[in-house]
């Protein structure tokens, strides 16, 4: 097994490590004046990993809420920054002015000193025989020698209970790591709920809108459903070919598909997606409940309405259509129009005069993922393309690059858009992550290729 894998960033897993989060350090916190040493110094070790973990997943939330405008979770924001407030305000902050003072005036962070642990586990094991009331079958004796073995193995090398003793300065540094932590989190839910609550400009509201599109469109399940909803137009035409008029009268029917709340919302701007994303965005802001499943119907009639537009473009505009080039990556259309992959070819072309070495390529990536052009994000697809012969295979040899030039820029990079890159999260994230090969100014640099490609292509 790979122990470098990084686990998907999944929102349930995500809540679920919140709510037990806040449920052990509720523990913690109303239990202070109970715990033992050893109960204490394990109990803040572990809630301040676990903190640790939730910065890190943090950081991929706000990512997310940030370039993707379904992603809106203002409830979770709220709910979640109004109960880390109140623990932070009126536990954590009292318990934290509490643990200070005892270390200044008594060099000292302990808990209760109980008496030593003297109940053997092979002793209490046959007491337990028929506790249950069922005499059949195994009894606890019987694990008796197994458990003298194991414990036998584990003394010879360390005693299985008994953590390494801490010093109380130690235990205090561990203690402020988890308040620091804690105190990150809040600050998390603070900014995404500031940012679900704010306007976004035009352009990159109607970027986003169209991002969610084409996602539901290429998801597993969306390129199901359009491939059936394709068929079924062209077996109700019983093998006559599909006719403008008749694919005109197939997109009028599309809004019963659409949940009612969201009906309006479709009629008034099927074909204006900044509009249909301001509206969408003004409902979230009144308080509408749209609930996960009339979003994705919505968005699901959207890619009809617009698949069936990129039909009549193309029977209308016959001379249009050009020799295809090779394309494994890129999409085929975007905001119901077919992407001309000769032009896009060209615009690409005039970016690559900024790539000097192999891993500004990445930048280019970037660039063109920010503008929702690229369909499947493999690196080593993307390198495959470039490097094609209808591509750019005739770059120079220096600047040539496979997938493994660009996967290393696993984490911070290919979770975010560009433009939500800082270097203060940079630098957060590559101290964290041990991402000692990378430059302390290797953000900045990026940004500015970047901002040079991004010209090139609003010019094209």
């Amino acid at each position: 097994m790979d122990t470098n894998q990084i686990t998907p960033f999944d929102y349930v897993r995500f809540d679920r490590q919140m709510n037990t989060f806040l449920h052990m350090i509720q523990v913690l916190v109303e239990g202070w004046e109970d715990y033992g040493t050893q109960e204490l110094t394990f109990d803040i070790l572990s809630l301040s990993a676990k903190a640790a973990r939730l910065c890190l997943m943090s950081d991929e939330d706000f990512s997310l809420q940030n370039s993707d405008i379904t992603r809106s979770r203002k409830l979770m924001n709220l709910h979640y920054r109004m109960t880390m407030e109140l623990l932070i305000e009126q536990q954590l902050v009292p318990k934290m002015k509490d643990a200070i003072q005892r270390i200044q005036t008594t060099g000292r962070l302990e808990g209760v000193k109980w008496p030593a642990v003297t109940t053997d586990i092979i002793q209490m094991l046959p007491l337990l025989d028929g506790a249950d009331g069922d005499t059949d079958g195994h009894t606890f004796s019987d694990l008796t020698d197994s458990v003298r073995l194991i414990e036998k193995a584990l003394q010879q090398q360390e005693k299985p209970t008994v953590l390494p003793e801490m010093q109380s300065a130690e235990r205090m540094w561990h203690l402020m790591n988890l308040f620091v932590r804690t105190a990150y989190l809040l600050f998390h839910f603070q900014r995404a709920e500031i940012l679900c609550g704010s306007s976004l400009e035009d352009e990159e509201l109607e970027r986003l809108f169209l991002g969610c599109i084409q996602r539901c469109a290429e998801s597993e399940k969306g390129r199901y459903e359009l491939e059936l909803y394709w068929e079924g137009l062209q077996f109700d035409c019983a093998g006559s070919p599909l006719t403008v008029e008749k694919l005109q009268l197939a997109r009028r029917v599309l809004r019963a598909e659409v949940p009612k709340n969201m009906q309006l919302c479709f009629i008034r701007h099927a074909d204006n997606p900044l509009a249909m994303a301001k509206e969408y965005v003004g409902l979230l802001q009144a308080g509408v409940t749209i609930s996960e499943e009339e979003l994705d119907s919505f968005l699901m009639a959207v890619a009809k309405w617009q698949l069936v537009g990129q039909e009549i473009y193309r029977i209308e505009h016959p001379q249009a259509i050009e020799p295809p080039l090779y394309n494994e990556v890129f999409r085929t259309a975007l905001n119901g129009e077919t992407i001309d992959m000769h032009r896009l070819k060209e615009c690409i072309g005039q970016m690559i005069r900024h790539i000097k070495r192999k891993n500004h390529w990445f930048a280019l990536w970037c660039v063109l993922k920010h503008h929702n052009l690229i369909a499947d994000p493999s690196f080593e697809g993307f390198a495959r393309q470039m490097m094609h012969p209808d591509w750019f295979a005739c770059v120079d040899e220096h600047i040539r690059f496979s997938g493994d030039t660009l996967r290393e820029y696993n984490g911070y990079f290919t979770q975010r858009d560009y433009k939500a890159w800082t270097q203060q999260s940079y630098q957060y994230y590559r101290s964290m992550n041990n991402k000692k090969k990378w430059s302390p100014h290797l953000c900045d640099h990026m940004l500015r290729i970047i901002i040079d490609m991004e010209e090139d292509y609003r010019k094209v």
